[in-house]
């Protein structure tokens, strides 16, 4: 993903580091447990939701808007060839390069949220988050009525089935939807602007034979 009106950054990566999923199915006396668990490790997405939310002064985090802050980072600017400088003890000579560590308190405030920590406007890497994930993906119990129990009627098989798809999800994600992507099923992926929510599903289903 890239982001910005300068030159193009790579400021994440789609592809997840591993995907895996355990299927399984387990009987007892005519009940039978059914589940798939997905599991996907690394990968991004970007949160435009939140970003956008962030630089209209809607999203929770903005809350703190007056809270004393010092950043992390080195002091420094940029000359007058776009150099990376800081000043010396003096305050007025500049030397090459970064300086110590930053010591100046400053306040979350309105020009913050709307210009440099939101990735709106600014293209910046702030809301590109890890789209980690577990999730059961579907799980079911049947029941299978005994042919004994049967014997009386013209069926030759009676099930009923209990089922949930994407009842549950695990994520860091702050989004809707690790899993979401703004193009649909197109290739572009990691992207989620105001997407809609993944859908659950619960169900009973009947089998009947004859």
């Amino acid at each position: 993903m890239a982001f910005g009106t300068g030159p193009l950054t790579v400021v994440g990566n789609t592809n997840p580091k591993w995907i895996g999923s355990l299927v399984s199915n387990v009987s007892y006396e005519g009940f039978t447990l059914g589940f798939q668990v997905d599991v996907r490790h690394g990968g991004d997405v970007y949160n435009g939701t939140r970003g956008a939310l962030a630089n209209k002064g809607t999203a929770g985090e903005t809350s703190n808007r007056g809270t004393p802050v010092t950043f992390q980072g080195l002091l420094g600017h940029l000359d007058a060839d776009g150099q990376v400088v800081h000043f010396a003890p003096d305050g007025v000579t500049e030397l090459p390069g970064p300086g110590a560590a930053n010591t100046i308190q400053t306040t979350y405030n309105q020009y913050y949220w709307q210009n440099i920590g939101n990735s709106f406007q600014a293209g910046q890497e702030t809301d590109v988050e890890d789209a980690s994930f577990t999730r059961i993906r579907q799980i079911s119990l049947s029941y299978d009525f005994s042919k004994s129990l049967l014997k009386k009627t013209r069926l030759s098989g009676l099930s009923v089935t209990l089922f949930a798809n994407n009842p549950k999800l695990w994520t860091n994600y702050d989004g809707v939807d690790p899993e979401t992507s703004l193009a649909g099923p197109a290739n572009a992926q990691g992207l989620d602007y105001f997407n809609n929510p993944g859908t659950k599903s619960y169900g009973i289903r009947l089998n009947v034979g004859f």
